[in-house]
């Protein structure tokens, strides 16, 4: 594997585009999205953070609405992200010059 860096300043835009992304869906996106919360939460702002729970407690409470809710795997995903997030909200890391470093099969 290969090591990328990518600043700080851009690593919580892209961690909320990616999570955003997978509102909604019900394919392995939502698995992806539960990884990356994990790698990156620390890093997120507290701002960025409460950002994100709300996007995924909305997700969850407009799944229960929904006539046809998706597959309960992907419904426990979401809970279990929402879990680590209320669980880790205090886990800040702060931002120094060492950049969050993300694997890729190179």
């Amino acid at each position: 594997m290969e090591k990328i860096i990518i600043p700080n300043e851009l690593l919580e835009p892209l961690v909320t585009y990616a999570i955003r992304y997978c509102l909604g869906r019900t394919s392995y996106a939502v698995g992806d999205a539960q990884n990356i919360v994990q790698a990156t939460w620390k890093y997120l702002s507290s701002r960025g953070r409460e950002v994100l729970m709300r996007d995924v407690h909305e997700e969850i409470r407009h799944n229960k609405k929904r006539g046809t809710p998706p597959p309960e795997d992907i419904q426990k995903i979401w809970a279990d992200i929402l879990k680590y997030m209320q669980a880790h909200q205090n886990d800040l890391q702060e931002a120094t010059s060492a950049y969050p470093t993300i694997w890729r099969n190179g």
